[in-house]
């Protein structure tokens, strides 16, 4: 379990299919191309960037997500297809590995909170990481924000 801050992040929102729908992975690409276009990069040296499905109603059909990449407070963005917006700080049970991974990790990171009895908050988050030993390729922490 690991405690996280409340990350404040640029974000381009996504509603539609589950991966691995290929919209769902047209959206990460777009995304990094608007950051790419800007020559925004993460405020953070620890965080590449975020993915992040908010908690969401039981039973919805839509499938809503953030992509985003953490900024600093006086970032305000230039294009109406992004917005300010924030990931909740608090506790989380993440799973380490690499992004085609990402299903397993989310699995094994439930299954990790369901075993010590901690409710599991709807959604979940993926963060991006520069890899301790090369920082140019990226790892993925998967998981979920947990209570209890």
């Amino acid at each position: 379990m690991l405690q996280l801050p409340t990350y404040q992040v640029v974000q381009m929102s996504y509603t539609g299919g589950r991966p691995p729908a290929a919209a769902f992975f047209d959206h990460w690409r777009r995304f990094q191309d608007w950051c790419a276009r800007r020559g925004l990069r993460s405020a953070l040296s620890d965080v590449a960037l975020i993915g992040y499905e908010p908690p969401g109603r039981p039973g919805a059909r839509a499938f809503l997500y953030h992509v985003c990449v953490p900024v600093r407070e006086e970032y305000q963005p230039d294009d109406a297809a992004v917005a300010i917006g924030s990931i909740p700080g608090g506790s989380y049970v993440l799973c380490r590995g690499e992004l085609p991974e990402t299903p397993r990790l989310f699995r094994a990171a439930r299954s990790y909170a369901a075993q010590r009895g901690l409710a599991v908050d709807r959604g979940g988050i993926e963060i991006l990481r520069p890899a301790p030993d090369n920082p140019e390729w990226l790892v993925i922490d998967a998981g979920c924000r947990v209570h209890g």
